[in-house]
């Protein structure tokens, strides 16, 4: 329905979730998979937010919120750097994250997204072959593992691994 494809749903006071999805579909139609290409250089912006963290600079800043903005409308992803996270602890983030994407398939689906006795959305696991929005014919080709934090979602709210299962994933 365009009527609903065309509503508003990016401010949060009007958000309309049948809009999402109709704007969603509408653009997942125009998407041709059935041939993918591999990526090139340049193909996946680099986000250096290195200069915000030598200088503070509210302008900065402001390109940083710009440029994140558009990697994440127009490609979905990024690379960031100029982070200071040191390698070593990198290293442990992919790690943990290899550990959690080994873990038996129960485990995991334990932990899916939207189950419903978890109080925040849109965070968890999203198994491999699975989608969350647009729904389509072709799922997704990876699993994800999703946490999320803003101003109304603490990183504790996430929807977290028993410790006993995973140690040290939620640190």
């Amino acid at each position: 329905d365009e009527d609903v494809a065309d509503r508003e749903v990016t401010d949060e006071h009007t958000y309309d979730a049948e809009a999402k999805e109709a704007q969603l579909r509408a653009e997942a139609a125009l998407w041709n998979t059935t041939s993918p290409k591999p990526a090139r250089a340049g193909d996946v912006p680099t986000i250096d937010v290195g200069e915000w963290f030598r200088t503070n600079d509210v302008r900065e800043l402001h390109r940083l919120g710009a440029a994140l903005r558009r990697a994440s409308q127009e490609v979905g992803f990024y690379q960031l750097v100029g982070h200071e996270i040191p390698p070593l602890e990198l290293n442990a983030i992919l790690q943990q994250a290899k550990l959690f994407h080994s873990l038996p398939k129960r485990t995991k689906h334990d932990l899916a997204m939207d189950m419903p006795e978890h109080h925040v959305g849109g965070v968890g696991y999203l198994g491999y072959g699975n989608w969350k929005l647009p729904s389509r014919s072709n799922p997704n080709q990876n699993a994800a593992y999703v946490v999320k934090t803003d101003h109304r979602i603490a990183f504790d709210d996430n929807h977290w691994p028993q410790e006993v299962v995973l140690p040290g994933f939620r640190s």
